[in-house]
């Protein structure tokens, strides 16, 4: 059997392009929408995190729940943080 020459030759084509990201897709930014939900997040999570019953669990309960809501560790790091400083 003749191995399929048209495949390689057209895998090869498009491997040797180059790569251009498109306008819209930038993962330094983020939409402004998606950016105030993220504030409004943060800041509920200060709340929620500021208040004496639940200053009194433990930090892992405290860190599950929030990853649960849609917080990245840095974040609830960040709060923790703060949090216990004040």
């Amino acid at each position: 059997m003749e191995p399929d020459t048209k495949a390689q030759a057209s895998s090869s084509d498009t491997d040797n392009q180059p790569v251009q990201p498109t306008p819209d897709t930038n993962p330094d930014q983020q939409p402004p929408q998606q950016s105030v939900n993220r504030s409004e997040l943060i800041s509920r999570a200060r709340t929620f995190l500021s208040t004496p019953h639940i200053r009194s669990q433990d930090n892992a309960a405290k860190q599950a729940f929030l990853v649960e809501k849609g917080l990245t560790q840095d974040e609830i790091d960040s709060i923790l943080r703060e949090i216990v400083s004040v």
